[in-house]
């Protein structure tokens, strides 16, 4: 999606959102759950990365209507409500595979600036349950971001290297 990665630390990266039936990666559920588009294993950490490139902030449809009732909702709005679902469902994926047995991370590189990616940011660490509630025995996402391509190089560059192309 016009970015290059450079993991040098992961044992596997892989394409995750792919829907070739063929591959030993196809999850098996696209007709009715969303992907992250990669997941990074590290020895420690899973991290599930989903990439929008949008050229500016109306390359979604600026004014998409409901299927159902025809309302109109904020492009950012939608774009919020798509990143929380691709999370959710990739992470029940892999704990149906049994892989989430080690801390999971959700990073979302958005070619926006970086004070919507900061709102971004707000809004998936209320919308998801990081904060492990006492009953749980086991953690959902330790913690959720949202950077652009610049954000990442500066703040998370211990992961590995992103560059556009």
């Amino acid at each position: 999606e016009g970015l290059r990665f450079d993991f040098p630390y992961a044992i596997d990266v892989f394409k995750f959102d792919d829907e070739d039936k063929t591959s030993p990666r196809y999850h098996g559920a696209t007709h009715a759950m969303k992907a992250v588009d990669l997941i990074v294993e590290f020895e420690k950490r899973y991290i599930f990365i989903e990439i929008k490139m949008p050229r500016n902030k109306t390359d979604y449809d600026p004014y998409p209507k409901c299927p159902h009732c025809g309302h109109r909702e904020e492009p950012l709005r939608t774009l919020r409500t798509d990143l929380i679902k691709k999370s959710r469902d990739s992470w029940l994926y892999r704990y149906c595979e049994e892989k989430v047995d080690k801390p999971c991370y959700y990073i979302c590189i958005i070619n926006l600036d970086s004070a919507l990616t900061v709102d971004i940011s707000t809004f998936l660490s209320k919308a998801l349950p990081i904060k492990k509630p006492s009953r749980w025995k086991r953690h959902f996402f330790e913690k959720a971001v949202a950077v652009n391509p610049t954000g990442w190089n500066h703040s998370l560059r211990h992961i590995g290297t992103c560059d556009i192309i």
